[in-house]
């Protein structure tokens, strides 16, 4: 018997441009996990997506001033910033949330459906190992332990 995944949250997280193979911030991985998310999306399986985009605040706060000073060059270029091209056509289907920090979980819309997600743990958001969501290499092992923690 297949299992009914329509009450499952996709979290795309942060599939820009930026994040390609030549770019600044290259991904190791992004092709692959791309692809996953493509062939996820293309199931139809999951109703509830959720796309999730990183764009710098004009008026960043704390350790954001300084991260935003550095990266100044990438965070005015509005190609790198935008979605990767297989996602376009996506984009116009499900919600894209912005946001000026690292984690999607400082996005309260993200929080909210990841509580409603199937595999919420006790704390309200689900269990690491049952959120689903996609990320580049490098990502993976921060997001894990930050959620671990309890922190966006």
């Amino acid at each position: 018997m297949e299992q009914n995944n329509s009450a499952d949250l996709l979290l795309v997280i942060d599939m820009q441009n930026v994040y390609t193979k030549g770019q600044e911030w290259a991904c190791e991985g992004v092709e692959a996990a791309s692809a996953s998310i493509l062939r996820l999306l293309n199931s139809q399986k999951t109703k509830q997506v959720i796309f999730t985009q990183y764009l710098a605040t004009e008026h960043p706060d704390g350790v954001w001033k300084e991260y935003n000073k550095v990266n100044a060059a990438v965070n005015s270029d509005p190609w790198l910033n935008e979605m990767m091209p297989e996602f376009l056509p996506w984009v116009k289907t499900y919600p894209v949330f912005t946001k000026s920090v690292y984690s999607s979980f400082a996005i309260p819309e993200v929080v909210k459906a990841a509580k409603k997600a199937p595999g919420a743990g006790a704390g309200g958001l689900p269990e690491t190992e049952n959120l689903l969501a996609l990320l580049c290499k490098e990502c993976y092992t921060y997001t894990s332990n930050a959620l671990q923690r309890g922190r966006t």
